[in-house]
């Protein structure tokens, strides 16, 4: 019955053209709950942080945003990511910026600390000529990428034409980042999977519909989206293409659930979150 209920509200949306309408009042209730809850990014913009963000006007809100652990309290524990729980949809996310070559060790400490095993990449590294993301995985020509506090080892890739799945082992040095003594139960090491969809165009559409459903298909295989520890999601900004797959993966899991469908405004509780 849910599914059918969305169906219905889409053809409804659909027929009547309706779309920048729907887009237009989520972006305006989007805009009075920010207001609402004076929501801020003054530790984003900090001289000391300002750096650490690939795009000046995507930041991380200083009430919702994730907190890199230090030794050395005088280093910043800024990274451009916000946590994302769905509980409706059983749904736990992380969702980040595409790291740069500064804060691609922080990125790692993030999946560390956060016992992420699932990493989700909606970009390429280039994109028309412009650099969207550094290259903060290890591939077949390079299957080793060293990082200050982090290695990381490709044990597995498998190519399937539009996304590339990945296994990845990460391996914790001893320096700035607490050390696995300060958790008996943890162990130096773990294996990360990476999905890496490349057929995604910044500003575009995949193009095809039923290759983004296998591509989520083959991650909600894993199982990993069902964990309690975070899926790190990720494009070039963390909001487009990241914001797109977890609406997808969320309402078709609420669907699944027998939620109720009203898409637009699960889109602005989503925001607020």
């Amino acid at each position: 019955m849910a599914m059918e209920q969305l169906l219905e509200m889409y053809n409804e949306i659909e027929d009547n053209h309706s779309w920048n309408s729907v887009y237009q009042e989520i972006d305006k209730q989007s805009c009075k709950q920010e207001r609402k809850l004076k929501l801020t990014t003054k530790i984003a913009h900090s001289w000391e942080n300002a750096e650490r963000n690939r795009y000046r006007n995507v930041l991380a809100y200083d009430t919702s945003r994730v907190v890199l652990k230090r030794e050395n309290t005088e280093r910043s524990d800024y990274i451009n990511a916000s946590p994302l729980i769905v509980p409706t949809a059983k749904r736990n996310y992380i969702l980040t910026q595409g790291p740069l070559s500064t804060t691609s060790n922080d990125f790692w400490q993030m999946v560390w600390e956060q016992n992420s095993t699932l990493i989700i990449m909606l970009n390429k590294l280039v994109e028309k000529g412009l650099p969207k993301c550094h290259d903060y995985f290890p591939s077949l020509d390079s299957p080793t990428r060293k990082f200050d506090s982090f290695n990381v080892i490709l044990k597995d890739e498998q190519d399937f034409g539009d996304y590339v799945i990945r296994d990845l082992e990460l391996l914790k040095k001893n320096g700035d980042v607490l050390s696995e003594k300060d958790d008996p139960n943890r162990p130096p090491s773990r294996i990360v999977k990476h999905f890496h969809f490349t057929s995604w165009p910044d500003f575009g559409v995949p193009h095809s519909t039923a290759v983004f459903i296998g591509f989520l298909q083959k991650v909600r295989g894993t199982g990993l989206l069902c964990g309690k520890e975070p899926t790190v999601v990720h494009c070039s900004a963390g909001i487009g293409r990241s914001g797109t797959f977890v609406v997808a993966d969320s309402v078709l899991s609420m669907v699944f659930h027998g939620q109720d469908n009203k898409l637009n405004k699960k889109l602005i509780k989503l925001n607020s979150e």
